[in-house]
């Protein structure tokens, strides 16, 4: 009998993990492994400043290598995306939308291409206050949610130089 519920247990647990899957894959989250060929290509030294923007921007792993360090707001919560870059959030292709969060709550995630934030009256200064410091375009505060990312002054160029690509598609 002991047996038979902790094989329900475990059932249990493996449909809320496919689930889980699922719902990440229809969000667009990435749910690969963050080392990627962008990754690895930096770490030969032998990729462009788009790339590296590209690689930061999906995964959050620097130029460097290693994942980019972000402080979180108290009060933010935490988010499903611990170990990845803006895409988690702003999707693949940096045009935000509804994004669901752990407990079933959700938040508007805004547009983060370069032509929209331009339009909003972004700088590149600005742009890089916002990722560090979570502040906005006036200096008000941005949403918690928004991680305070660490990243160098090189790092965030080829992460500018990125979010430009992307309002080019």
């Amino acid at each position: 009998m002991k047996q038979k519920g902790v094989l329900i247990a475990a059932l249990t647990l493996l449909a809320v993990g496919i689930v889980g899957l699922v719902v990440m894959s229809i969000l667009g989250l990435n749910t690969s492994p963050t080392t990627t060929s962008s990754t690895q290509s930096s770490q030969n030294g032998s990729t462009s400043s788009s790339s590296i923007g590209q690689q930061i921007f999906l995964t959050g792993v620097g130029s460097n290598g290693r994942p980019l360090v972000r402080n979180v707001v108290r009060g933010g919560g935490s988010t499903m995306a611990t170990q990845n870059g803006c895409a988690s959030c702003h999707g693949t292709t940096g045009v935000g939308g509804r994004n669901l969060r752990m407990m079933g709550s959700a938040i508007d995630v805004p547009d983060i291409t370069y032509s929209a934030l331009k339009d909003e009256g972004f700088t590149d200064a600005a742009i890089g206050r916002a990722i560090r410091d979570g502040v906005d375009e006036k200096g008000g505060s941005l949403n918690s949610v928004m991680p305070r990312w660490q990243i160098s002054d090189t790092d965030l160029k080829y992460l500018i130089t990125y979010l430009k690509e992307l309002s080019a598609r």
